[in-house]
This record gives C-alpha cells, structure tokens and sequence, in this order.
C-alpha cells in the first residue's frame, strides 16, 4: 500500500505546531519512534520488491543482448593513469549501470573484490582513545569568553520563528544525495524521496512540532559509529577516521534550521563581509582571486625594485 506510512502518520500530524506538556511530548516522540521503525520496514520491504522485479527486467534484457551478440563484449578498462578521485567515480558509475542491467553479476564483482580492513582494537580501548583526543581543555580561570551579542527583538528575529514551510524542507530533502550511509533508523534520504510530496509534508510536520515544544526526541541524538581506514598500521588508532552516522530525519531538521540561519544572516548583514565559506552561494572564489592578486602585486613590485637599484643600471 502506497498510501500506508501517510495514514499511519495522521494521528501524530494533529498535534504538529502545539504545545505539548512534557508527558504528552515523551508519548508523542515513542508514537513518531514506532512510525520512524515502521516506514524504515516498509521501504526495505518495496526496496526488495523492485529489485526483485529489476533482476527479472535486467535478466530478460543481458538474454535479449545475449541472442543478438552483444552480450559478450568486455567491459571498457578505465585509464590507469586518472588520478584515485576520477577513478572512484568512475567505478562507482559502473557499479550502478551494471546494478540496474544485471545485479547478479554486479554483486559477484562486489563480492570478489578486497573487503576493506576492519579495526581489531577492541572498543574499550577506541572509546576511550578518542574520548582523550576529543576532550576540551578546562577554561582557565580568571579567563571569560566574550560576550555574546544580544540584538533587540524585532521583525527580523522573528523570522527566524516562523513555522516552517513544505517548499523550505522540499529544497532541503532535494539537495541531499540519495546514496548516504542510513543511521541507526535504517532510513535513507531515497527512502523519503521515494514517498514523494507525502514525505515533505510529514517531514514539515514533525520539524514544526519541534521547533514549537523547542526540543526533539532524544532518539535523534543517537548515531552510528564506523571507523574508516586511511593509511599505515591497522593496529595504530591515528590511522582510523571515525565517522558517525545520524538518522537521516534529524539531519533533515538540522539542514533546515542551518539553511534558514545561513540566509537570515545574510539579508541582516549579521555576518562579516569577509566570510566566504558555508553560505548559500559561492564566495571563497574571491578569496582566491584577493590572494592571487595580491602575490601578484607583490611580484611585480620585486621586480620593480631590482630594476631601480643602482647595481642594476
């Protein structure tokens, strides 16, 4: 049923942009929990589903190339001299054709290839190991940090307290890749996009909900740690990344608060005019052009000196 995580969602819709006492919110976030566990069974159930249904498309077309003698070309061996970038990508791309010509063989490929090392230090050891490296040092006293700026209310605060909009979350859901690694909800960013304009309206919901009680379930705040290899001793714990994978509804509500922030901040001029990065457009290209440009100047006027020195005439 197509239709199935929209109707199971209608009684947690009614409360969306309510005030909720501290009972009536843990009841409420244990309902959006059931739900979050139940959509995340019913994706993999039709994600199984359609690819059983592909596999037997995939296998009637690599039969129909087979009978007309096409089936039996090598595939294209990329350039082994592209740099690692182009050749990742490149394999990737691969991947997915051959998944959606014959995911059979795709998945003998994957299977053949080298499994990525896996960490054997035991977890106590790798808690606490980055629980060190990640501690802050303790303020020092006598030391105060600086005072926060308090701007007076107005109609520009309150913008910032406005519910939000299906169009804000719909911009949002779409930028964001569907390929990511699920947290611990097991769910997606294709998941929800496959739900179509019923996951942004049920995203919009439990986003408002949110932002009037000023909290979320604490269940968001749980994620799923893997460390991955970079290079060097397998045993030697600098050698591994850590990476911690949230569900992907939280990182919804968070890319539409950041967004939301990042453009108020910019129509109020609250930020400098010398911050470039992490804003809606692109602005670290005129940082670039500034630096080369000054390099430049500086060049030119060594040369400029060299040539006046008497030495030189």
């Amino acid at each position: 049923d197509d239709q199935a995580p929209t109707r199971l969602f209608e009684p947690l819709r009614e409360l969306a942009n309510c005030r909720m006492p501290l009972n009536q919110w843990d009841e409420w976030c244990r309902r959006l929990a059931a739900w979050t566990r139940g959509f995340s069974a019913w994706s993999h159930s039709r994600y199984v589903t359609s690819s059983e249904s592909s596999k037997n498309t995939s296998s009637r077309e690599a039969w129909k190339q087979r009978s007309q003698g096409r089936g039996n070309n090598p595939p294209q061996v990329q350039n082994s001299q592209s740099n690692n970038r182009n050749r990742a990508i490149r394999r990737k791309a691969n991947l997915q054709k051959l998944y959606r010509m014959n995911p059979k063989a795709c998945m003998d490929i994957i299977r053949r290839s080298p499994k990525p090392p896996r960490c054997e230090v035991h977890i106590p050891v790798v808690h606490d190991y980055f629980k060190r490296k990640n501690d802050q040092p303790p303020l020092v006293i006598g030391e105060t940090p600086p005072p926060f700026p308090v701007w007076p209310r107005s109609a520009e605060v309150d913008l910032l307290d406005t519910p939000f909009t299906e169009q804000e979350v719909e911009a949002v859901l779409r930028s964001l890749p569907n390929n990511s690694a699920p947290g611990p909800d097991r769910l997606r960013y294709a998941d929800w996009k496959r739900l179509g304009s019923s996951s942004v309206s049920i995203l919009t919901s439990v986003i408002n909900t949110c932002r009037v009680n000023k909290r979320i379930p604490l269940s968001w705040k749980a994620s799923s740690t893997i460390l991955l290899h970079k290079a060097g001793d397998t045993i030697n714990l600098d050698n591994w990344r850590p990476i911690a994978l949230q569900n992907t509804i939280y990182k919804v509500y968070s890319g539409a608060i950041a967004k939301r922030l990042a453009c108020w901040a910019v129509e109020t001029g609250r930020l400098s005019s010398s911050q470039k990065g992490f804003l809606p457009y692109e602005g670290c290209l005129e940082h670039n052009f500034v630096l080369r440009s000054v390099l430049q100047d500086e060049k030119i006027l060594r040369v400029s000196i060299l040539q006046v020195q008497p030495g030189n005439c």
